[in-house]
């Protein structure tokens, strides 16, 4: 796969158009699932943000939502799929109220409403040190050269992140995404 092909995919598989929550969970979507925890129990969660939530910050939302709120923090995985094209689970947390509500607080840049989550006790936190830690799968073959050769590209051109040094508070608000909109 040259880059003008890797360039035309990657705009193809991560359009927001596509590449969103799932409509509904599939049997690929279960298959990707079960395979990274068997005992997972997907569902789709409601996105609430608050003015304050940070964009792409779930711990540091979590964690505010739970000082004013109270809760718990749940960890798992947000699905991000394109049908019969790609999918991806992303290390994420959601709040869970003193009554077992469930909710995101964390917004997505496009919009969305609700996610696909499962929790997954064996995950601790959210913060990866480098994006070829996120686990995905390929339905195609030229999909599955698309993500040998996206990891091999962030290997060379994305650093790994010193977690201790991200501010979530460089990162904009729900309000001031709004606003901007």
């Amino acid at each position: 796969m040259n880059l003008v092909e890797y360039n035309q995919l990657t705009q193809l598989i991560l359009n927001p158009k596509h590449f969103t929550t799932p409509k509904e969970i599939d049997d690929d979507v279960l298959r990707f699932i079960k395979s990274g925890y068997k005992k997972a129990n997907p569902q789709f969660i409601p996105v609430i943000p608050e003015l304050w939530a940070r964009f792409n910050c779930c711990d540091y939302n979590v964690e505010e939502k739970i000082k004013r709120n109270k809760g718990k923090a749940i960890f798992g995985y947000k699905i991000w799929y394109n049908p019969k094209l790609y999918i991806e689970a992303e290390p994420h947390v959601i709040w869970k109220s003193e009554t077992g509500e469930l909710l995101d607080p964390t917004f997505n840049i496009n919009s969305e409403d609700k996610i696909l989550f499962y929790a997954d006790p064996r995950l601790k936190t959210v913060k990866i040190k480098h994006p070829n830690e996120k686990r995905c799968a390929a339905f195609t073959r030229q999909i599955a050269e698309w993500i040998s050769m996206k990891r091999n590209i962030e290997i060379q051109t994305i650093p790994i992140k010193k977690t201790s040094n991200f501010n979530p508070l460089q990162c904009p608000t729900f309000e001031e995404w709004k606003k901007a909109k």
